[in-house]
């Protein structure tokens, strides 16, 4: 297309693995993962949920080996959350709590790393990663602007450079930090609370039916890979309106019709007037009343009242 039109750049990255990186139509092949991979669990629990069981998998192994091809680690950990975050779901259906009890696994681990292990928790991740020199700078990454942060709180350090040493590259790949160094605590702290405010709005949304509950599990999912791939990747541009995109794009779970309310909506029911008379004009009662035992000094009023 950059032939014909103008176009994105293509980024000459250092083959991995002896293959080239995807970009497709993406400033940098980290972007394509992350895009293409975040839309894994609403390809197999929304997409896919009517689908033949053989058929729900094809669809999202290939989503899944698509985000694969930019052969980065932030986008393939997303894919892997995503994939472990299905199982959980699908393992422990019959447990109402089984998010309450997996946050809760979860913070137990990272206080076990923290009072245990030998190194600190995002040293133990990066040594996950592709290259230990990307994974070494991300970590240089957060040690420094955490302290330019520190230095500039409130109005950051806007748009040019930030507080680093010269060796450094001047990339910042940690969304939710960026914001901080660049716009200050307050810029930071909103975009995470606009986030977490999306996500526990939608969570708190109770007595849905099964097919809206497989939405509202896919939508979490779908933003939890979101959170853990904005803590190694930089979100910008297209990929950055996209991230808006799909957290304000669950929304409409919150208007979702309740339980209670779906077989009136679903079957378009009209009240209608009942045929059958009150009791005082019939004497009789209603056919439930007919039904019903009554003991013999009712038997005996109602045989006086039909004389009179």
């Amino acid at each position: 297309m950059s032939q014909v039109f103008p176009s994105i750049e293509i980024s000459y990255k250092e083959p991995r693995w002896g293959l080239r990186r995807a970009q497709l139509f993406f400033e940098h092949p980290i972007l394509m993962g992350v895009c293409l991979g975040s839309v894994l669990a609403l390809t197999h629990m929304v997409a896919g949920r009517d689908m033949r069981f053989s058929r729900r998998w094809m669809h999202s192994t290939m989503v899944a080996f698509t985000a694969a091809l930019s052969l980065s680690s932030g986008p393939m950990s997303g894919v892997l959350l995503q994939y472990l975050l299905i199982g959980w779901n699908w393992m422990l259906s019959q447990i109402k709590a089984r998010w309450g009890i997996l946050i809760a696994l979860i913070l137990m681990f990272i206080v076990a790393v923290q009072l245990f292990a030998k190194r600190p928790l995002p040293n133990i991740l990066v040594s996950f990663a592709f290259e230990q020199d990307s994974g070494y700078f991300r970590i240089l990454i957060w040690e420094f602007g955490t302290q330019s942060v520190a230095r500039h709180p409130l109005l950051g350090v806007g748009l040019g450079s930030w507080d680093r040493p010269s060796w450094m590259p001047p990339s910042i790949d940690m969304f939710w930090l960026y914001n901080a160094i660049i716009f200050g605590l307050p810029g930071g702290l909103l975009m995470m609370g606009f986030f977490i405010a999306a996500v526990i709005a939608i969570g708190r949304v109770r007595n849905l039916d099964q097919r809206h509950y497989d939405y509202r599990a896919a939508y979490l999912i779908t933003m939890a890979s979101f959170f853990v791939t904005g803590w190694m990747v930089h979100f910008w541009n297209g990929t950055y309106v996209f991230f808006l995109f799909m957290v304000g794009a669950g929304m409409w779970i919150l208007d979702a019709p309740r339980a209670a309310e779906a077989p009136a909506i679903e079957g378009n029911t009209r009240s209608r007037p009942s045929r059958v008379q009150p009791r005082a004009a019939t004497g009789r009662g209603t056919p439930a009343e007919r039904r019903t035992p009554r003991s013999p000094r009712t038997r005996s009023r109602n045989r006086e009242r039909l004389a009179r």
